[in-house]
């Protein structure tokens, strides 16, 4: 038995995005359809490996959490979200030992407003580079075009 509506969305930010490196995820045995660009409420962190969003409290939102991404719908989300769930290292019984939790929020694209999974970081962002445009595929080609002019 599943916990998922008729339409589950999945919400993605990082190497999940078309043309990132883990893209191919989505696409592999129809797993899912790219619904469109959106964006949720929270912040961009750069971990070193990964791209790391965190939700702010309520009572610290700065005009400026804008995270940007994908919405997917996805086939049999029960099987996609159980595999990226073990991908993401979140763990449902022990959610509080984490590297990521999944949880739902509303991603927004234009007046459109629906409710997506994502994936939020579950660790101290102590020391992190937080990624002002709330883009990493922006944060990427910047980093690699200064690679190309060092």
């Amino acid at each position: 038995m599943s916990d998922f509506h008729d339409e589950t969305y999945l919400f993605v930010y990082g190497t999940l995005l078309k043309g990132m490196p883990r893209s191919a995820f989505l696409y592999q045995s129809n797993r899912a359809e790219f619904v469109g660009e959106a964006t949720i409420q929270a912040r961009l962190y750069d971990t070193g490996s990964f791209p790391a969003a965190v939700i702010p409290e309520p009572d610290n939102i700065k005009p400026g959490d804008v995270l940007h991404g994908e919405v997917y719908l996805l086939h049999e989300p029960w099987t996609v979200l159980s595999t990226l769930d073990t991908i993401e290292g979140y763990n449902a019984i022990h959610p509080q030992r984490s590297l990521f939790q999944r949880t739902t929020c509303q991603a927004h694209n234009g007046e459109q407003s629906r409710e997506v999974q994502v994936y939020i970081y579950n660790q101290s962002i102590d020391g992190l580079k937080c990624i002002e445009s709330g883009s990493y595929r922006e944060y990427v080609a910047g980093k690699n075009s200064e690679k190309l002019n060092e």
